[in-house]
């Protein structure tokens, strides 16, 4: 009997050793592994929402100089659409060109703004329209040292002026100056842009 006890209590641990063995392996696929699994998941996500927060505190860390920037930028802007003239003010940008002719010794036998310029468009479609170009059209008759002094001052001068079209012939009255046909461009501000 105590051999018969014995093989049944092996049995009976075998059994026991088994079946814990058994319910061990479940255990770890079925609970263990994707509990495992869910926690590197997280993880993961942990970390990707950390530094994500560091950025936001960056970003909000930023915001005073942000802001500060935009009023400088603002303020830049103000500046530079102040040294642009308005449209009503075309009639002194071209008293202005007439000035400088006369001090370099061009002298003017037409100027006046060309009606076909078109307003500058912004690349942003949303915003405004800022200022637009104007085309000044001059025939004059000068040198070519003379109208070199002319173009210098002009393109130099504090006003925005760029030279377009240049068109230089000899005059069949007199031969030491030329004709000169001549296309500027310059900017004003729109009337509603200084609001």
């Amino acid at each position: 009997m105590t051999v018969k006890r014995t093989t049944e209590q092996q049995r009976l641990l075998i059994g026991v050793v088994a079946f814990t063995a058994l319910a061990l392996y479940v255990y770890v696929l079925y609970v263990l592994r994707p509990l495992m699994g869910s926690v590197v998941r997280l993880s993961r996500e942990v970390h990707e929402v950390s530094r994500q927060v560091q950025q936001m505190e960056q970003v909000v860390a930023q915001a005073t100089n942000v802001q500060h920037d935009y009023t400088e930028l603002q303020d830049r802007v103000a500046q530079l659409r102040g040294r642009l003239p308005s449209e009503d003010q075309l009639p002194a940008v071209l008293e202005w060109l007439s000035a400088v002719a006369s001090e370099t010794g061009v002298r003017i036998l037409s100027i006046f703004p060309q009606r076909s310029s078109q307003p500058f468009k912004p690349a942003m479609p949303a915003s405004p329209e800022l200022y637009k170009s104007v085309a000044i059209e001059i025939d004059a008759l000068s040198g070519f040292h003379q109208l070199g002094m002319f173009l210098s001052r002009v393109e130099s001068g504090d006003r925005a002026v760029e030279v377009k079209q240049l068109q230089i012939s000899q005059s069949e009255r007199e031969l030491r100056r030329h004709k000169v046909k001549l296309i500027l461009l310059t900017y004003v501000t729109l009337a509603d842009a200084h609001t």
